[in-house]
């Protein structure tokens, strides 16, 4: 997807953060629809999103969640989580693997195939920061996996960036069937390391190990459980944040 070139609403820090506040606390519930992977974007004033892969523009989506979502944050790469990620064995292109394993966990805790990402994205102008949004939802069939590139930060002023691979570093998706059970599965390039995070609805922090120089997030797309592009993708900007919110298996 090309860079957005719409106009954004200007805000303040304060207001984009009583406005996130507002939106993860609203209490009604839609829908999803069965047959549509779709996209709503927040704090853009003019135009229609692209259309692509089938999808449609949505005007507003609250939801409630069986789990809190899964929270990724750039700057590095951080992870944050209810429940307790186990390592397993990789594969050549990503050679470390997290599962969610012998947790017991009750059908109501376990994490189906990926519903919707909420994406925030922060572009530094200046000594200014703006911020956009977008979700983007997926019928339950898609099994919509979260794909990122980590790029290394050349110079501190940051005018000078890594080229980026062909072959995403991470890859986040639903639906993993581990010890009869529904789990996420995260696929990465490096281990990722727990830490202490005071949040009651996501106790477990996890951050990647890190490359030799200071790094971002560079790129992310969505595809299907085939790979397949599903058209929503981004590149280059300064900041991403994610919020991956998952189907009751």
């Amino acid at each position: 997807m090309k860079r957005h070139s719409n106009s954004k609403q200007k805000q303040t820090r304060r207001d984009f953060t009583k406005s996130v506040a507002a939106t993860l606390a609203c209490s009604p519930i839609v829908a999803f629809a069965d047959t549509k992977c779709k996209k709503e974007r927040k704090y853009v004033t003019t135009g229609m999103p692209q259309k692509l892969c089938g999808c449609d523009y949505v005007p507003h989506l609250e939801r409630t969640e069986h789990i809190p979502p899964v929270g990724v944050s750039g700057g590095s790469l951080q992870i944050n989580i209810k429940h307790i990620l186990t390592p397993k064995e990789g594969s050549a292109e990503h050679p470390y693997k997290y599962v969610i394993e012998k947790q017991n966990l009750p059908r109501a805790e376990q994490y189906g195939s990926i519903a919707m990402i909420w994406v925030i994205t922060e572009v530094l102008r200046g000594n200014k920061g703006s911020f956009y949004d977008y979700y983007y939802t997926f019928p339950k069939a898609y099994n919509a996996q979260l794909r990122l590139w980590l790029q290394d930060i050349l110079k501190d002023d940051g005018s000078e960036m890594q080229r980026l691979p062909n072959t995403p570093h991470v890859v986040i998706k639903g639906g993993a069937v581990v010890d009869g059970q529904k789990s996420l599965s995260i696929e990465i390039d490096q281990p990722i390391n727990a830490k202490a995070s005071n949040s009651p609805m996501r106790p477990r922090k996890y951050k990647h190990k890190g490359h030799a120089k200071e790094f971002r997030i560079g790129k992310w797309d969505i595809v299907d459980g085939n790979g397949r592009p599903s058209g929503f993708s981004e590149t280059g900007l300064d900041d991403y944040k994610f919020m991956i919110l998952f189907y009751e298996p």
